[in-house]
This record gives structure tokens, sequence and C-alpha cells, in this order.
């Protein structure tokens, strides 16, 4: 495209005047905002400072063990006393590493109550990545989320690249402190360097290691205080300030205090698992989400060729309708036109696939999620619908990009009931949730259970145990055609004989109606399909799929009452 081709014919020519030079500052241009929503919009990510703003750096080994790297370092820079102060955190094993992000988490937190307007400042996104990964899982995950959530961590990469193009070859920190002007102290050059001298350490216990390791990384947080103080010295006057806290796309206030409640019960606990798993689907959407975003805030020209991403977008019609199910939103639908691009065959919309998720951003950088409810290739049109707060800032979308994660409801609603019940009453919990949760073996009532303890897929030792089974579960596992049905049917049959109900669960109805066909063939076959009454829910007529020996029902107590 003619924008990429522009920018890298000046980028060499700024590279060249700066060889020429030599030894004086490399040159820097001012990129000017255009049509494209990102490249010339970079200082649209950064706030106002703030007196509680802090400046942030890790120094790792990243091969330390065979099974896990270790960031051995947590530096920080903050001002005490109207003075900027160094402060630093060592881990020196996993557990360590684990206790200084939670201490680090902990003193963000505590320093955004006390200055509202402050951040984190960082420089590319290993800072943010790796908090996130070192807090997953334990009581400090829930802060360092609502942070995260809320606009506290600042990555001034992004910001640098968006804004100005600099006559050198690299837009690492340590290149820029050519513009900047920050002079390094200290024998350690680069992160290499660190990895070295800590690897000394490891071998000689000299502390002296260590006091390289901390004055390098010192060196650091202060470069990157001085590039944030040089892009707020050279931002023009047109430029608009991100605001300080960013409303999260969506709320979590009080699952988080579910959450935190939980974690806060100690590792190995009940608690601690069911917190570690309510907070699952939301760490696993933003590993998913988060890139993504990150990715749709380049340039125009660098995803031009990204298939999955449909970009440079020009709005050509907008409707806007309040929201029926809830009155604080509106509800957008956009006519958009894109530029030629190649994109996937998973835009297109069908029958069954009538619309698609899309993640979305705008102008400045603002960000949504959006549906594809519309789309022409030939004609080169799409059509996308989004939903906006009133509160929120209007959002004019430029680039979209698939989003094919799947919706986690109603899981993350089934594990915040129980552990509402836990809390409320620590025996409240259903004793088979606690098993699968403490990965406890199943247990049997009356001293029944496998032979000698030992579980086999014969037939009849699985129907000997299963009538015994004391509020528990087994699970019997194998891929296809290995008789997981037949052998189902067979339990079945040994349940409804000894006096009990059986519900079926599946993640199709297509899957249910299977597994009833082969129940009904074996009470069949035995010569007792009069004992067997089944019955299952239904939408509509169109979905009876086996018309005879079951009761179909629309609602979920004629269906028990069915069995």
């Amino acid at each position: 495209p003619e924008g990429r081709v522009q920018r890298v014919h000046l980028q060499a020519e700024l590279q060249l005047r700066a060889r020429a030079a030599k030894d004086s500052q490399p040159p820097v241009e001012l990129i000017n905002p255009g049509e494209d929503p990102v490249w010339g919009h970079g200082y649209s990510l950064l706030p106002l400072p703030d007196d509680g703003d802090i400046f942030f750096d890790l120094e790792g080994h990243p091969f330390l063990t065979p099974e896990d790297g270790l960031f051995f370092l947590f530096g920080l820079l903050l001002r005490e006393d109207g003075e900027w102060a160094y402060q630093e955190y060592w881990a020196h094993d996993q557990e360590q590493q684990a206790e200084a992000a939670a201490r680090v988490v902990d003193l963000f937190a505590a320093r955004r109550e006390a200055f509202p307007g402050m951040h984190v400042y960082h420089y590319n996104h290993t800072e943010r990545s790796s908090m996130a990964r070192m807090t997953a899982g334990h009581a400090s995950a829930v802060a360092f989320s609502q942070l995260e959530e809320t606009g506290c961590f600042i990555d001034l990469r992004p910001i640098v690249k968006n804004s100005f193009q600099v006559g050198i070859e690299r837009y690492g920190l340590k290149d820029l402190e050519k513009v900047t002007g920050f002079e390094r102290h200290g024998e350690i050059e680069k992160g290499a360097g660190a990895v070295l001298e800590y690897e000394e350490y490891l071998r000689t216990g000299e502390e002296s290691y260590l006091r390289d390791i901390a004055l390098y990384n010192d060196n650091d947080v202060r470069s990157t205080l001085a590039l944030r103080d040089w892009l707020i010295t050279h931002r023009p006057s047109h430029a608009r300030w991100r605001e300080a806290v960013v409303e999260p796309k969506e709320s979590n206030a009080e699952r988080d205090e579910v959450i935190a409640n939980l974690l806060a019960q100690g590792d190995g606990t009940l608690g601690q698992v069911l917190g570690e798993v309510l907070g699952y689907w939301r760490r696993e959407s933003s590993a998913e989400v988060t890139p993504k975003f990150e990715q749709a805030r380049l340039p125009v020209a660098d995803l031009i060729d990204e298939p999955d991403f449909m970009t440079g977008l020009e709005v050509l019609d907008v409707e806007q309708a309040p929201d029926e199910r809830d009155p604080g939103r509106d509800v957008f639908t956009a006519q958009v036109m894109f530029p030629p691009q190649v994109l996937s065959r998973n835009w297109e919309l069908n029958e069954k696939k009538k619309s698609r998720s899309l993640l979305m951003t705008g102008a400045d950088l603002t960000s949504g999620f959006a549906d594809l409810v519309g789309f022409d290739a030939e004609a080169q049109r799409a059509t996308i619908t989004w939903k906006r707060r009133h509160d929120e800032d209007a959002i004019t979308p430029t680039t979209v990009v698939l989003h094919d994660w799947v919706n986690a409801k109603p899981k993350p609603d089934v594990v915040e009931a129980a552990a509402l019940a836990f809390l409320d009453d620590a025996q409240g919990i259903n004793p088979a949730t606690e098993q699968l949760l403490l990965a406890e073996a199943p247990r049997f009532s009356g001293g029944r259970g496998p032979a000698n303890g030992a579980f086999t897929d014969e037939v009849d030792d699985i129907c000997d145990w299963v009538d015994g089974l004391d509020r528990s579960v087994v699970a019997i596992q194998g891929p296809p055609g290995t008789g997981k049905t037949y052998r189902g049917a067979r339990m079945v049959r040994k349940l409804i004989d000894s006096g009990y109900r059986v519900g079926v669960m599946a993640p199709s109805h297509k899957a249910v109606d299977n597994f009833f066909v082969k129940c009904i063939e074996h009470f069949d076959e035995a010569g007792i399909l009069n004992k067997l009454k089944a019955g299952r829910k239904i939408s509509d007529n169109s979905q009876k799929e086996i018309p005879e020996h079951v009761g179909y029902h629309t609602g979920n107590s004629a269906v028990a009452r069915a069995g």
C-alpha cells in the first residue's frame, strides 16, 4: 500500500541522515494524523502525568531451569517526598517470584487508591503480560485485573511508534536514549548482560552481581521516565490526553469480590481452587482478546494483508436506536465500505452462520465488541452492529477483526453459584462438585466400589458399582467408537433397576438423542422396554427426533415428571 511505502521511504531517509551526521542526535519527524486511525494517533494513548506515577521494569532469565524461566528483579521508580526513588524486589525461585509479583501489585493498587490519576509506565508489553501470568491463580490476580482493565498500565512503545519517525534502526528503549538524552551509568549495557551477571551470582553468591543488575534496572526505569517526559515536552498542541481511568468493557466487580474472598483462603484449599476456576474463563478470554486488540491498533498499512482483519473502513451510514434490553445503552448499525484486501473465507455469512462476532477499533484508538450481520465481498460492503452505553465515548469503526471466542456462559454462572454456596456455608457445596475440584477419588456407600479398588472397562464390573456411588463422580473416557454409549445404556438399566432416575446431559441435542436411541434398543432387546420412561425438553415440535418411547415437553418440570 502507498502509505506503507511512504513510511518506509521516510524511515530510510532519516536513517541515512543520522549516519551522515554521525554523533549528532538522530533526526525526528512528527507523524501528522491522517485518515489512518492509528498512524499519527499515538498521543491518544498518553494520559496526563501524575505525582503518583510509577515506572516499571523487569529483569529475568528465560531459561533458568528446563521447566521455567524466572523474573529475578522487579524494579520501580516512584516519587517519595517529592524525589524520584528506586525500589527493588528480588526473587530467586518461583515461590519468591509469586510473592514479589503480589507485593508489586499491592503497591500499584494502594498507589492508585491514593493517586486516582496515576499510571504504571513500561516499555513494550513484557511487563504487563508477564505480571498477568505471574499473578494468575493468586489472591493478587483480581487486583491486577482491575488495574489492567481500567487502563493503569501505559506501554510507551506504541505511543512512540505512532507519533514519531526517528533516524534509528530499532525502536528499543536504549536506542531512543539517543533522542531523549538519557545517559546510563554502570557496566551492564544490555539485558543479556544482566542474565550473565545473575548466573554469576548463582554460581558464586557474591552480592556485588546483584548490585550491578539493580543499577542496570535503575537505568531502565529512569530511561522510561525520560522517554515519557520527552513525549510530553514534544506533545503537539492538537493532541488530546487519554482519560486517566478507562471504563472496563465488561463489569466484573461483584465476581471479582467473590474470587478475592475465595483466593484469600490460601493455597490448596477448596476456596482457592474455586477462585481459580471461577477466574479461568476471564483469563482465557483476556489471553485471546488482548493481543487482537493490540494488533488491531496497528496502522491500516500494516493490517491490509491480514486476512482476519477488515481495515480502512469508511462508514457510509449509521443508525442509532435504544437497546430494548438495557435502557442505558444504544444499538448502532453501520453500513461500511472497505478497500480492496484479501479476506479469509470466515467472513462469509450463510443460513447457518447469520452473524459473526468481532473486535472493533476506531478513531483515536477507541475499542469495543461488535457483530458482522452483513457482508458482500464483491461490493466491498459490510454491515456492523454494536452497543454503546450513554456514558461511553462514541466510536467510529475503522478496523474490525474476527473474534471466534466461544461464549463461556453459563459455566461461570454455575461455578459462581457453587462458590457463593461455599462462602455462605463451607459444607453447603455439592459433594460431587467438591470431589471434582479437589481431584479426589470417587466415594462409594456401604463398602461398595470396584473390586480391589481398581477400575476396569468391563461392563459387568461397571454395573456392579455404579449404583453404589455416594454423591460422587466417575469419568469414563474414550475416543469415538470405543463403547462409551454402549456401557452408558447398560449403566442406565442398572440404575433404573435399583430405583434411580437418570438425567442425561450432552453438548448437543443430537448427542442426547443418540444416547436415548441406544438405551431404547438395549431395553427392547432385554424385553423390558415397558420399564423405560423417557422425557426430553424441546423448544418446538420440529425437534422430535425419536417419535416413539420418548415424551417431548417444552418445560423442565414436565420433563422431570415424565421420567
